[in-house]
């Protein structure tokens, strides 16, 4: 049994104050590079959360649909001072910060049509399943992130892989 649990840190398209696009993607390599992110009052499991569990980072938007990266949780901590995290972003301040390490960009994005039948969290027949990746923060099962990070074709022999051996083989039960 894995003594950590997964989730989906889920990015958003945003915009600056003077009204230019911020990129799902974007968010995502501001929040990612200062191994930060945060989370809001009404974040989703944001109290399950702890040091150890895998996350996997998701890109919302038109632009994105596409899982890229995954990170290792460091501590959640409470939100003391201003959040830079996302640099011009209009966002709010958050209630917490998590703090992320290991943080491993695939070399291949995994777009989520590909795979969503695969995955248990997706409701089986449906081509839209935007509902189900909104609010920041999705629980999934270890064996999702396995097929994930499977579909990724991510060097199995890096560090933060080897933190979690059951990945290393995506049909493990």
């Amino acid at each position: 049994m894995n003594d950590y649990k997964t989730f989906l840190l889920i990015a958003s398209p945003s915009e600056n104050h003077e009204g230019k696009r911020i990129s799902a993607l974007e968010m995502a390599k501001r929040r990612l590079n200062a191994g930060q992110w945060g989370f809001w009052a009404h974040t989703p499991h944001r109290a399950e959360i702890d040091q150890g569990d895998l996350c996997i980072v998701y890109l919302a938007g038109a632009d994105g649909k596409q899982f890229v990266a995954t990170a290792r949780v460091t501590s959640v901590k409470p939100s003391l001072t201003k959040f830079n995290s996302d640099g011009d972003a209009l966002t709010d301040q958050p209630v917490s910060i998590l703090h992320l390490e290991d943080i491993d960009w695939f070399d291949k994005a995994v777009f989520i049509a590909e795979i969503k039948d695969a995955l248990d969290f997706i409701p089986k027949g449906v081509s839209r399943w935007g509902c189900v990746l909104q609010r920041g923060v999705k629980k999934i099962s270890s064996k999702d992130a396995r097929t994930i990070v499977y579909a990724a074709k991510q060097t199995l022999n890096s560090m933060h892989l080897k933190s979690y051996p059951e990945i290393r083989n995506p049909n493990r039960k």
